[in-house]
C-alpha cells in the first residue's frame, strides 16, 4: 500500500514536472540556437534582433564568430552618411556608446580618487568596448579586461577598438570574470 502511494505521488510529480518544463521551454528564435535572448528583453525584442541580423545580409556582416561561449555578430549599415554598427552577443544587443557606459568607468574612478590615486582597475565584460575605452582615458597605471567570449574579443580587436589591444597598460584576459576573481591574487582599486 505504501509503495503504491509513493509510486502514485512520484508519477504525479513527474507529470507536473514535464508539464512545467513544456511551459518553461525557451522560445524558438531564428538565428539563435539558444533562444534565451529574452533574458535581456522580451521575446519580441529577441525576434527583432534576429530579424535585423538576418536581414542585414552577408554584405553588411562585418564579423561573425560562433563558439562555445556563444554567437557574436557585428553588422554595419550606411544610413545616408551615418554608419550604424550593431554588435549582437547571444541575442543581446551590446549597446555601448551612451553615457551610462561611461559612468561605469567614471563613477568608481572618481569615488576611489577621494581616498587616493587609482593605480589599477578591473573591467569585467568587454562588450562593445566603450567602458574600457573610458577607463583607458583616465590616469590609471594598469587595467585588466576580462571577457568570456572569444568572439567579443576578436570583434573588438579587429573592428571596434583595435587601439585597446595596442595599449601596453591594458591586459586582456580570455576567461570568466567570476573565475578570474577567484584565482587572481591581485587587488584592484577600481
Amino acid at each position: 500500500q505504501r509503495d503504491r502511494k509513493a509510486l502514485a505521488y512520484s508519477a504525479v510529480g513527474l507529470l507536473l514536472a514535464l508539464g512545467a518544463s513544456a511551459l518553461l521551454k525557451p522560445p524558438q528564435v531564428p538565428f539563435f540556437s539558444y533562444g534565451w535572448a529574452g533574458r535581456f528583453g522580451d521575446e519580441a525584442f529577441a525576434r527583432r534582433i534576429a530579424a535585423e541580423v538576418t536581414r542585414a545580409g552577408d554584405q553588411d556582416v562585418v564579423f561573425r564568430r560562433e563558439g562555445v561561449e556563444g554567437d557574436v555578430c557585428l553588422t554595419s549599415r550606411d544610413l545616408g552618411g551615418v554608419v550604424e554598427r550593431a554588435l549582437v552577443n547571444n541575442g543581446k544587443l551590446e549597446g555601448g556608446d551612451s553615457e551610462p557606459f561611461a559612468l561605469l568607468a567614471f563613477l568608481p574612478f572618481f569615488t576611489h580618487e577621494l581616498e587616493g590615486p587609482v593605480h589599477n582597475a578591473l573591467n569585467i565584460g568587454l562588450g562593445s568596448g566603450h567602458t574600457l575605452k573610458m577607463l583607458a582615458s583616465l590616469p590609471i597605471d594598469s587595467i585588466v579586461s576580462v571577457e568570456l567570449s572569444d568572439g567579443i574579443l576578436e570583434a573588438n580587436r579587429r573592428h571596434l577598438n583595435p587601439e585597446l589591444f595596442d595599449t601596453p597598460r591594458i591586459r586582456h584576459v580570455w576567461a570568466d570574470g567570476r573565475n578570474h576573481l577567484l584565482v587572481d591574487r591581485e587587488r584592484y582599486d577600481v
